[in-house]
């Protein structure tokens, strides 16, 4: 029985070479880019765009496999953590000039990357944020729908939705557009 103990073990690493995978297969999303830095261009709509005039904004999101041009996967998990700004509006109220305060949104998502074709990217997150408004925090939840579509391996433009919704107030929405520097 003893050497039983002994013989199960040196035959396991003996024989496990045999079944592991070959020691010359690359792996392909090490070499791909697994980073995307996205500065965008955000213009409130519905109500929010009465108080507020442009937003400015900049977004991180990594994924285990890759970003931009088609590789052998077309969808991967991802998260994207950012930060925009945007600038209130000015206006006369019963003779007085008001300007609306600059609303901050910060932001933790996570969610799904969609590759449909080789040089298209479909990303849709949602999670947690917090709203900064007139020296305020308040929680938020919000959703994000982007599409890019990738000039070259690394560089990406395309249009995107922002959904902002603090709890106990209308849902303030934001259109966007974006360039986006995918690296490893």
């Amino acid at each position: 029985m003893k050497k039983m103990f002994l013989v199960a073990p040196l035959f396991y690493f003996y024989t496990s070479p045999l079944f592991s995978q070959p020691r010359n297969e690359i792996n392909n999303s090490s070499k791909q880019n697994n980073n995307s830095l996205s500065a965008a261009l955000k213009m409130p709509v519905g109500n929010f765009s009465a108080t507020h005039f442009i937003g400015l904004g900049i977004d991180y999101s990594p994924t285990r496999h890759w970003f931009g041009v088609l590789n052998h996967k077309r969808i991967s998990f991802t998260y994207n953590g950012g930060i925009a700004y945007y600038m209130g509006k000015k206006e006369i109220v019963s003779s007085y000039r008001y300007k609306y305060p600059g609303y901050l949104f910060i932001h933790g998502f996570g969610g799904l990357f969609y590759n449909p074709v080789k040089n298209a990217g479909i990303t849709l997150t949602a999670g947690p944020a917090l709203g900064i408004y007139n020296g305020t925090t308040e929680f938020n939840m919000g959703s994000k729908l982007e599409l890019s579509y990738y000039i070259n391996k690394q560089v990406a433009i395309g249009p995107g939705i922002l959904l902002m919704k603090e709890p106990g107030t209308a849902s303030l929405w934001a259109a966007m557009i974006k360039a986006t520097l995918a690296f490893k």
